[in-house]
């Protein structure tokens, strides 16, 4: 992955850190001519603005080189080469750079200065030089090393993301299942006890079924639209149960464009019929409202005293959701009562 990426480098940012080293080799310069310290009148080239100038200038070009040389040129001068090859073209490009720079700031010197450049100064000079191209592989190598680890945050974040998709999409797919299992189960029971509420009960839940299809697209929904799909749904669940089951939904209209993970308030009012008795003494009623920022399913909690036959999907498959889909968990509290609040999202 890593010789394929192409690094993002601003040429702003290069030109500044050229000008930087610069203004870093040349600080010596700099404060002669500030005052700061006596300037040497007899040295042979006397520190002037003239010269100050042209140095900052010559070193920015040089630094300004060796970085975009080896930090954005690169990947387009060496496409899909060998690394004997890559490193052969970087040396014969950095060497070019210094050579050439370097004899440009040599012939600079004797024309401003109208003197010719001995051996001595002329091996210090090369050495300066060496040292800012030195300077320079040194902060390439650190811009190189702090984008490598931005990417492989990056990286790593994108492989996360890829993960927990890919688990969200499996839970997706659990979804369909659970509801077609659980109302094929309350149909079994009405076929029993009531042969023509189970025919009306088959054409609702067919076209039930078709929003569960269309849910598997989405992510989250408004809880307007999941509030439409449960009073279908408790409209089904009331021909079987008529008053022995109530729901009452508090919710101000202001509310009604939040949003919640798709299916999952009626996941928690079918668990309330599945898992608590429901009878004429005890009719089950199912309350639902908003508080701090959490939409809340709370009922009695009367556990059936027969055992029915469940995947134990369903909250867990919701809590993964959650933390998916709006970065909070469920709250689960059970008491007297059985409370699940759901965090919302505000789009």
């Amino acid at each position: 992955m890593e010789n394929n990426r192409k690094y993002s480098f601003e040429e702003k940012k290069l030109i500044l850190v050229a000008i930087l080293i610069a203004f870093a080799i040349t600080l010596t310069s700099t404060i002669e001519l500030m005052g700061f310290i006596p300037v040497d009148l007899n040295a042979k080239y006397p520190i002037s603005i003239k010269n100050w100038i042209y140095s900052v200038f010559i070193i920015s070009v040089y630094s300004w080189l060796i970085l975009d040389f080896n930090l954005r040129r690169k990947s387009k001068l060496l496409p899909k080469i060998s690394k004997l090859g890559s490193f052969i073209v970087l040396l014969v490009g950095n060497m070019l750079i210094f050579s050439t720079t370097l004899a440009t700031q040599l012939i600079g010197e004797s024309l401003i200065n109208a003197v010719f450049i001995s051996d001595d100064e002329l091996y210090m000079t090369t050495f300066g030089w060496f040292i800012v191209f030195v300077a320079s592989l040194l902060i390439v190598e650190i811009f190189k090393l702090r984008q490598k680890t931005k990417h492989d945050a990056i990286d790593k974040e994108i492989l996360k993301r890829e993960k927990i998709q890919s688990e969200l999409n499996e839970i997706k797919n659990q979804m369909n299942p659970h509801f077609l299992f659980n109302s094929l189960n309350s149909l079994h029971s009405l076929i029993r006890t009531n042969p023509e509420k189970a025919t009306l009960f088959v054409t609702n839940l067919s076209m039930l079924y078709r929003y569960v299809l269309q849910s598997k697209e989405k992510d989250l929904v408004s809880i307007a639209e999941e509030l439409s799909f449960l009073k279908n749904y408790t409209d089904l669940i009331q021909i079987r149960y008529r008053d022995k089951f109530q729901i009452k939904i508090d919710i101000a209209r202001s509310n009604l464009h939040l949003s919640v993970p798709v299916l999952s308030i009626q996941l928690l009012v079918e668990n309330a019929i599945k898992h608590n008795e429901i009878s004429e003494e005890n009719p089950l009623k199912v309350f639902i409202n908003i508080i701090d920022e959490h939409l809340v399913v709370t009922h009695k909690l009367r556990p059936r005293k027969t055992i029915i036959q469940s995947t134990g999907n369903g909250i867990v498959n919701l809590s993964r959701r959650c933390q998916y889909l709006i970065g909070k968990d469920i709250v689960i509290q059970k008491d007297e009562n059985f409370t699940v609040s759901i965090p919302v999202k505000n789009n």
